[in-house]
């Protein structure tokens, strides 16, 4: 990317670590973001209103069609820009009214942005409670295949015994009233 440069109007090239150039991607990507949005309400209220008179059908696939577009065009942004690696803030709380009821206004509270060692240790925290979620799946799913496999040994004996020997027989529903 180059910009014209003000001294002698030659453009040159922006240096890939300038604020700059980080504005402009970040305002690039909110943009994209706001249009992934508006795509995706759209896609709501197609589906939403699927089975109303006049809908078309074609025109919810299509705008699906559309938010597939924009969400890769929007990954494959963060990915070059480098946006997509930033870590992700709260949002900050919806604003309440401004003034208090004296009529003075209100200090609107401002969450800090966490330090590196607190996004940190939040990753760490985040990474082991999955890993043991995991672990935890992997254990039950391994009792799992060890009772089933249990109970495919247990079935194969009880087949082998019968398979030379006669076949026990099976009750019929009317064994009381005509005998055998």
């Amino acid at each position: 990317m180059s910009f014209p440069d003000p001294l002698n109007g030659i453009n040159t090239p922006l240096d890939q670590n300038s604020p700059i150039l980080f504005k402009q991607n970040l305002e690039l990507v909110q943009r994209e973001v706001v249009r992934v949005q508006s795509l995706a309400q759209e896609v709501l209220s197609g589906i939403g209103g699927a089975y109303c008179a006049g809908m078309e059908p074609m025109n919810t696939k299509r705008s699906i069609g559309d938010l597939k577009q924009a969400i890769d065009s929007l990954t494959s942004l963060l990915r070059s820009t480098g946006i997509g690696a930033l870590p992700l803030l709260p949002s900050p709380p919806p604003p309440t009214s401004a003034f208090s009821e004296s009529g003075i206004p209100q200090q609107q509270e401002v969450q800090p942005v966490p330090t590196e060692a607190q996004l940190l240790a939040y990753a760490n925290e985040s990474v082991k409670s999955l890993y043991d979620s995991l672990k935890r799946k992997q254990d039950s799913a391994a009792v799992v295949a060890n009772l089933l496999q249990q109970v495919s040994v247990n079935v194969g004996a009880q087949g082998s015994a019968f398979a030379g020997g006669p076949r026990p027989r099976v009750a019929s529903g009317n064994m009381g009233v005509g005998g055998r």
